[in-house]
């Protein structure tokens, strides 16, 4: 097995030199941790992330530059930043609840457990939903199910078929499905059958 070598990936950690080699069996010199999957990336990040001191980098290199607050990995400081700092609430429809919450399952939750009561309970009664029957449902499910709730999606009617055969009764919405319709030795056929009979001829041709 060739040795895994951890190299410098980032101006922000200051790594030892020479390089800190992987050991064979994947062993942690500095813990009883021993990588399982085998893999150099998953045994480098436990390094980076537990043992930087050891190895002579900053233990926590990236810095939050809205509240000084550090982390080990930039995802963490990214994360940070999504959930404390850059917030997108979403807010209850009803304008006089002034309810916000960051995800949307929760605002339908919130809708259904003070706005919809009385569906919720008819479905609790029902052990079903009383719109579709569904067995296995929840308030969420509630929520984007009931016709008279706002966060319903209206469904999108079927498109009409685009292409139809002359020779026969075959349509499709997809011109790809139509050009193979033609190749094939049925259609072929039945276009030459007809062009003895009358002047049909393929729209392809």
């Amino acid at each position: 097995m060739t040795s895994h070598i951890i190299t410098d990936y980032d101006n922000n950690r200051k790594i030892s030199d020479p390089p800190f080699v992987i050991p064979q069996d994947f062993q942690c010199p500095f813990c009883p941790w021993v990588c399982k999957s085998k893999k150099g990336s998953t045994f480098s990040m436990h390094i980076s992330r537990k043992h930087a001191k050891q190895l002579g980098r900053r233990e926590n290199p990236y810095v939050c530059t809205m509240c000084s607050e550090t982390f080990s990995a930039r995802f963490s400081l990214n994360h940070h930043i999504a959930n404390h700092h850059e917030m997108i609430l979403l807010c209850c429809p009803l304008k006089d609840c002034g309810y916000q919450s960051k995800q949307k399952m929760t605002v339908i939750t919130h809708y259904v457990v003070n706005h919809m009561r009385e569906k919720m309970i008819d479905c609790q009664k029902n052990e079903a939903c009383t719109n579709c029957d569904r067995k296995n449902f929840n308030n969420y499910h509630i929520g984007v199910c009931m016709p008279d709730s706002p966060f319903v999606v209206p469904k999108k009617s079927p498109k009409q078929e685009e292409y139809s055969c002359i020779a026969c009764d075959f349509q499709t919405q997809t011109k790809y499905h139509y050009k193979k319709h033609t190749e094939t030795k049925k259609h072929i056929k039945k276009i030459a059958q007809n062009s003895l009979d009358s002047d049909i001829l393929c729209v392809e041709c």
